[in-house]
């Protein structure tokens, strides 16, 4: 890996807490990036009381330590905050990047300059059980395809790659957008910007291997969904009641787009049909708890959301 702040224009943002061999784990794989590309690494340590982290003194990565940061989206704003390149590319401690995904992030922003984001392609780091190929299949399988690259209309949350002066337009309500990433994505579409998946940065992504835990995962970002949606939108008591009525019907919608999504890759499409199952399920249980949503709007999940990102064990 080659890096200089003067001449790279990509920064990886990787948020840590109190996990600090999962954190490493990451931050090695971004120190053995292909060489020849040069980037940034960037840590925005929550964690109250910490232990240091193994190769944040290499001179090409910065390291703020923030232990009263109040959400995983705050630290992550204040990554963004923080660079001084074009793009931006946020990794979860629970992954690991190939040693070409840097290549591929830069790769694909030269694509074209009305990109806005640049969505990864994953891979399941530990599929031993049901429930992680499952839990695989239902937050990342329509990028899974190793082949496909091309414009996309939806990326998922925290393991994508933006450019930075979109981001930053969004001013104060940067924080809630990247809440839940899915309405960001829909904001900058609407003013004429593109997202793009790229085949050539790929990242392994570790799941939850037990159910009820899962289940937690699903629920909270569903719910929190529903809040930051009414909130942003400034959504009528009418218009959260005809949502909460869709939820009814959600589930069957989920499953069917993405067993529709994985037709044409016969190898997780069959992972689909035998875990359709524990996908309705999940399914199901998210369908709930973002109808709770849309009827308690004051809840403040960020607590939650940050715990289940950073401090709870997911191979476990």
């Amino acid at each position: 890996m080659q890096c200089s702040s003067l001449a790279s224009s990509l920064t990886a943002i990787l948020v840590v807490g109190g996990l600090r061999q999962r954190s490493e784990r990451c931050l090695h794989a971004l120190l053995a990036q292909s060489s020849g590309v040069r980037f940034d690494i960037l840590i925005i340590d929550i964690a109250p009381q910490t232990t240091p982290l193994a190769g944040r003194d290499q001179p090409h990565v910065r390291y703020i330590h923030y232990p009263d940061c109040p959400s995983y989206a705050t630290a992550k704003v204040e990554g963004i905050r923080n660079a001084a390149t074009e793009f931006v590319a946020f990794i979860e401690d629970h992954a690991i990047p190939d040693p070409n995904w840097a290549k591929g992030v830069l790769n694909a922003f030269r694509q074209s300059p009305d990109i806005a984001s640049v969505v990864y392609t994953y891979k399941n780091m530990n599929p031993r059980t049901v429930i992680s190929r499952a839990f695989m299949l239902f937050s990342y399988g329509t990028w899974m395809n190793p082949t496909f690259s091309g414009y996309v209309a939806s990326g998922p949350s925290n393991n994508i790659a933006y450019r930075r002066a979109v981001m930053l337009e969004s001013g104060d309500a940067l924080t809630t957008y990247l809440d839940m990433e899915y309405l960001f994505h829909q904001r900058f579409q609407a003013q004429g910007w593109k997202m793009y998946k790229t085949a050539e940065a790929i990242i392994a992504h570790e799941n939850w291997v037990r159910l009820l835990p899962g289940l937690r995962d699903v629920g909270v970002h569903s719910q929190f969904l529903a809040i930051r949606r009414v909130a942003l939108n400034h959504w009528s008591l009418a218009k959260r009641a005809l949502f909460i009525g869709g939820m009814t019907v959600f589930p069957l919608v989920q499953c069917w787009r993405l067993g529709k999504s994985l037709r044409s890759r016969p190898g997780l499409f069959r992972t689909f049909l035998s875990n359709l199952p524990i996908l309705f399920i999940f399914s199901a249980y998210g369908a709930f708890k973002e109808a709770i949503g849309y009827l308690n709007v004051s809840r403040d999940l960020r607590a939650i959301v940050t715990a289940n990102e950073l401090f709870i064990p997911r191979d476990v």
